[in-house]
């Protein structure tokens, strides 16, 4: 049978939205197919699709007396998408598309989005769109209405038949069930085609007018054409008038013959001013009036080479300031990025979003010729570099909190965005700038190649890490701590980044992740993080993890196998699992984040009255290469190399350790002056933990040994208090065996193969 889009006068109209009922028995239905459970009948839910002169209807029918709502619903259950897209000429997938999801019961604005907008996600809310549902006899009857400007440049009788495919979620239990018009395994994918039915509009019955242009926006060169579309009773003489910006350009009679008639009318690229234009089109009827207005830009494109021009004279400029210089790259960027929107932008767009980025740009270059950076703090800021791996232009963005102006900056957070979206995205959430303001971090967002490469491509991981590591060194972040968290696709992308550079990485929060996403979006070689030899990789991050029971866009339950199991090999993990979908930093997280940071924020292990013990810094150095080199302080220790570069690799190591690793040596320190004045070696072995202590010559005969001892002691057992703590002690070190009786350590003899004396203590 032929698909249809039926047309709907004023009174079905009414029907559509008010009695959808009674439409089904006036029009047949296009039966869906369960391709979810095979074995059920595939006639439970059935579609109709309708058309009036300023909305296109969708009217589903489906076997329920109940709905519920799920987050995201469109996608999770109980809503349903569907597919408006451009026919190609040999019946293949469509690359021009809209696909619209609708959340019946979704309390918020977001009811009604479209979804995808070609092959990229768009999440844009229809908000003169609407949805209605009824429940009678067993069945759920939706209807939704999608006004036509909300899906240019669709719209019937101008651009011929449209195709079309629909999918419905059944919410079962806790599972769901995906009924569809057409078979397309791609239909809620990313960077995917669509499969489609052909559909035809019905012949309609009543007055029918479209005003419409073939394109918002025509290069120098081009010429536009006005398009008007009319269903007549009868014939009817028209008299058309059209003006560009306010002056009339043509008036000329027009006749309508009866049934469907279709006039176009050029105007040439010469009749219209450079940039923006707008065109009124007046057509006078016997009893009517009919006006429809228009945005239009002509583009010359001569304009880039001005621009290049302007970039050229930035770039001849010598300068040795860091800033200066990346900036002068992001320049260059959004120069690229101009380029690329307009070879990319489709006739019927309008050039807003150009316009946009072109301001941008200028105003960026203004800032440059008068000697400023673009490093503007308190704004969200879109900028550039040139990747190290290729060489080419890449993009992130990056805020830098207001709270920074004195330079007091504790640490960089690199923000890894969720699938479909990029990394302006991820500086939405106010949240975000919200932690960044009160806890001095600076937001870094890469976006890492693409919106949906999960981070797999070696390009990716390398441009995180690139960027990453300029942030640090342009704003001296390099002792300071590094956090790297990711939402969803970018959940994965964390713990994938982390596993190939975690010396970099203080700390790890996944919001609603998943550890094996990258098979998923194709790419074969992706590790699954829940496999033995690949979760080790987390045994002694400083990590969190949040999700959601009802999440089913990374699925609680196959989410909570992993975090068991990470938990038997981080003993450090937070997890916080709340009651809601699938979610990235929320008002309910947002304390608990915000104390892990602090946990990090602070190198700082513990405290006592006097002292702190803290991971080694580099500015540890030189007095711990005095201390080490001190023939007084070094008679009863084993030190094999204190030479300085060896040192200076040693701090290198331990100040990225944590209490997880297997071994640690900690700085003790001043808790006023800072200053180091020994340190202590912990080590874990089955259920032993060993102690050994250095206090600096200067230093000793003040307390602190026994002092950051006893405090250690404490917070050990406080963390494990089924082990045991030993320590070995020279027989000659009358000092240190005297501080360790003094502790209440036993002493458990000579053990003459390291020449040392053993002393325990149990909790």
């Amino acid at each position: 049978m032929k698909r249809i889009f039926y047309y709907l006068c004023n009174s079905y109209e009414e029907l559509a939205v008010h009695s959808p009922e009674e439409l089904w028995s006036k029009y047949e239905g296009n039966k869906l197919k369960n391709i979810s459970n095979e074995t059920k009948k595939s006639n439970n839910v059935e579609c109709i699709s309708a058309y009036s002169q300023d909305y296109i209807y969708f009217l589903l029918k489906c076997k329920q007396e109940k709905i519920i709502n799920r987050d995201r619903a469109y996608q999770n259950g109980d809503g349903f998408h569907f597919v408006i897209a451009k026919p190609q000429n040999d019946g293949m997938a469509s690359h021009e598309f809209y696909v619209i999801g609708v959340s019946p019961l979704n309390d918020n604005d977001r009811r009604i989005i479209t979804w995808y907008k070609d092959i990229n996600i768009d999440f844009k809310v229809l908000r003169d769109s609407e949805i209605e549902y009824k429940i009678l006899n067993g069945y759920t009857y939706f209807t939704v209405k999608i006004n036509w400007k909300d899906i240019e440049p669709y719209k019937p009788y101008i651009y011929g038949n449209y195709g079309f495919n629909i999918s419905y979620v059944q919410a079962v239990r806790d599972e769901k069930e995906v009924f569809i018009l057409k078979d397309d395994e791609g239909i809620q994918e990313e960077e995917s085609l669509r499969e489609y039915e052909i559909f035809e509009f019905e012949y309609p019955n009543s007055d029918f007018f479209i005003i419409d242009v073939d394109k918002c926006n025509l290069k120098v060169g081009e010429f536009l054409n006005v398009i008007i579309s009319k269903f007549s009773l009868n014939k009817e003489e028209a008299k058309l008038k059209l003006y560009i910006n306010d002056k009339e350009l043509k008036e000329e009679n027009i006749t309508f013959v009866n049934g469907i008639n279709k006039i176009e009318i050029p105007i040439r690229d010469y009749e219209f001013n450079k940039g923006k234009n707008k065109i009124k089109i007046l057509i006078k009827l016997q009893e009517m009036e009919k006006r429809k207005d228009f945005n239009i830009t002509l583009y010359d494109e001569e304009e880039l080479h001005f621009i290049k021009s302007k970039i050229d004279t930035l770039k001849s400029k010598t300068s040795s300031n860091s800033f200066i210089k990346e900036s002068l790259t992001s320049i260059e960027f959004y120069y690229k990025e101009l380029k690329d929107k307009i070879r990319k932008l489709k006739s019927y767009e309008e050039f807003n979003e150009i316009e946009k980025s072109k301001e941008i740009l200028y105003k960026s270059i203004e800032e440059m010729e008068k000697g400023n950076d673009l490093f503007k703090v308190g704004y969200k800021l879109r900028l550039g570099f040139r990747a190290n791996v290729d060489s080419t232009l890449q993009a992130y963005s990056l805020y830098i909190p207001s709270s920074c102006k004195d330079n007091r900056i504790i640490g960089l957070m690199v923000c890894l965005h969720g699938s479909g979206s990029d990394d302006i995205s991820v500086l939405s959430n106010e949240l975000y700038l919200k932690i960044a303001e009160e806890k001095r971090i600076i937001l870094l967002a890469p976006l890492a190649r693409g919106k949906s490469n999960c981070y797999c491509p070696v390009e990716a991981i390398e441009d995180t890490i690139d960027i990453t590591k300029r942030i640090k060194k342009l704003f001296n972040l390099e002792n300071k701590i590094t956090i790297l968290q990711g939402f969803s696709m970018g959940g994965y992308g964390a713990l994938r980044i982390f596993d190939y550079k975690k010396e970099i990485f203080q700390g790890v929060a996944i919001f609603s992740g998943h550890y094996d996403l990258g098979k998923e979006f194709g790419f074969i070689d992706a590790k699954n993080y829940i496999e033995d030899n690949n979760i080790k990789a987390f045994e002694y991050a400083n990590m969190i993890i949040y999700h959601g029971e009802e999440d089913l866009n990374c699925n609680y339950n196959e989410v909570q196998k992993f975090i068991d199991k990470l938990k038997n090999v981080n003993l450090r993990l937070e997890v916080k699992i709340s009651k809601c979908g699938h979610k990235s930093l929320t008002e309910e997280w947002y304390n608990s984040f915000k104390s892990w940071i602090e946990t990090i924020d602070k190198d700082i292990i513990l405290e006592t009255n006097r002292l702190i013990l803290r991971n080694f810094k580099d500015d540890d150095l030189d007095i711990l290469c005095e201390y080490r080199n001190d023939i007084n302080c070094s008679r009863y220790q084993s030190w094999s190399n204190t030479s300085r570069e060896y040192l200076r690799n040693f701090i290198k190591n331990e100040k990225v350790k944590t209490l997880n690793s297997s071994r640690i040596q900690l700085a003790i320190a001043n808790k006023n002056t800072k200053e180091l004045l020994g340190d202590i070696y912990i080590a874990f072995k089955n259920k032993t933990i060993t102690l050994g202590y250095t206090i600096s010559t200067k230093n000793q005969r003040r307390g602190y040994a026994y002092e950051i001892l006893q405090g250690s002691i404490e917070y050990l057992f406080n963390i494990f208090p089924e082990y045991e703590i030993v320590c070995m002690v020279h027989p000659e070190n009358k000092a240190s065996k005297n501080l360790l009786k003094k502790l209440d350590f036993k002493n458990e003899g000579y053990e003459e193969q390291i020449n040392s004396i053993i002393y325990s203590m149990k909790r």
